[in-house]
């Protein structure tokens, strides 16, 4: 069983981490965004050979999966903005100087941000 961390205590995930997933989220979003916009011009375009109540259903499930399409890309890209900020983003010690730090630790994780800490204004 999972237990909370100790009162005071930090749960620190790689900066290197959180840029991926905003970059995940972010071409999740954007992908949704295209999908179910394109779904709507296509139904539109066709709406003369379907029911008004057909048309308002499926609006109004393409307009939801739309809106779900806008929290990923918002989340997403305030997850690459806290790691730009928390200097995330830019390459490491260890990787500029050709991965010669290897196997001493220094593979980013001395950039380190507490997970879920809004580094943001």
């Amino acid at each position: 069983m999972l237990r909370p961390p100790p009162a005071g205590s930090q749960l620190l995930v790689p900066a290197r981490g959180h840029h991926r997933r905003g970059l995940l989220l972010v071409g999740l979003g954007g992908f949704q965004l295209w999908l179910w916009g394109t779904r709507v011009v296509n139904l539109l375009g066709e709406a003369d050979s379907f029911s008004t109540a057909f048309v308002a259903v499926h609006l109004v499930l393409y307009l939801a999966a739309i809106g779900a399409g806008v929290l990923l890309l918002a989340l997403g890209w305030r997850l690459l903005r806290e790691t730009v900020q928390a200097g995330g983003a830019a390459p490491t010690a260890a990787a500029a100087d050709g991965g010669a730090g290897r196997g001493t630790g220094a593979t980013g994780s001395e950039r380190r941000t507490p997970a879920g800490r809004d580094v943001g204004p």
